[in-house]
């Protein structure tokens, strides 16, 4: 029970959820679709967009734009360094 973002990796549909006791609230994997587009790429999610908790500052991308990468890319090595691809 931990309102972590470093825990969405691992939810599986609604068998494996997290509860935020901040929010006091459950989420499931659906629930991550979302912001990163998938659990899975949740962690490289995190690293582009940052996480003040981790002292990650991220790379200067809104979380919008940081999701739409990830989610046309899959994994962050994937992503292009170079264009408007990363940015756009």
């Amino acid at each position: 029970m931990s309102p972590d973002k470093d825990l969405c990796h691992v939810l599986q549909g609604t068998r494996v959820v997290c509860y935020d006791r901040r929010k006091g609230a459950f989420f499931d994997e659906e629930g991550v679709w979302g912001a990163s587009g998938s659990p899975r790429v949740h962690p490289d999610y995190l690293a582009l967009v940052g996480n003040s908790a981790d002292g990650l500052p991220g790379c200067g991308l809104g979380s919008q734009v940081v999701g739409r990468r990830v989610a046309r890319y899959g994994h962050l090595e994937a992503i292009p360094l170079r264009g408007r691809a990363v940015g756009a």
